[in-house]
């Protein structure tokens, strides 16, 4: 068994897709588990927004999920991240976290007030990735290592995965 067999995680999903892959078909999303790893620990250990470039490539129906690539960081605060763009050919997502706390804006921490699960969505910012010329398929946001949420662009938009496991740590 192959170590994307063994131990990655998958979700199967209805995804229109542009390029190769999956044309409109049912699709299987593998993640290679030292990504998944380090996403996790990123998000668990994090203070300010890390975002990351999902690579990775089709082979007939699956899309395998093979690294995570950190852009040029142009600005990063714990409400949002900015970067330089993707490798255009191998991203086939992007990766970032949300700070389960309720900071405001001139960086006071006012802890966590909400629910974990309500910082797994995806923000106004977020969904700009709907009107670029070729979204990303996927958006993986990470509050912790034990909660995540998998938004794939479907028929225009970006929708949650809800059968995506919650944890980052295989």
């Amino acid at each position: 068994m192959t170590p994307f067999e063994k131990a990655a995680l998958s979700a199967i999903l209805y995804a229109t897709t542009c390029g190769a892959g999956a044309q409109g078909q049912e699709a299987v999303i593998r993640f290679y588990d030292p990504v998944l790893r380090e996403l996790g620990q990123l998000a668990d250990t994090a203070h300010i927004e890390h975002y990351r470039c999902l690579l990775g490539v089709w082979q007939n129906d699956t899309l395998y999920i093979t690294a995570a690539y950190e852009p040029e960081i142009i600005a990063a605060t714990a409400l949002f991240v900015s970067t330089g763009p993707c490798p255009p050919r191998l991203t086939q997502g992007e990766f970032h976290n949300h700070i389960p706390r309720n900071i405001t804006v001139m960086g006071e921490d006012r802890g966590q007030i909400w629910p974990l699960e309500s910082y797994c969505v995806l923000s106004p910012v977020d969904r700009r990735a709907e009107k670029r010329p070729s979204p990303p398929l996927l958006q993986l946001i990470a509050v912790t290592k034990d909660l995540s949420c998998l938004w794939v662009f479907i028929q225009g938009r970006y929708e949650r995965l809800p059968q995506w496991p919650a944890k980052l740590e295989p």
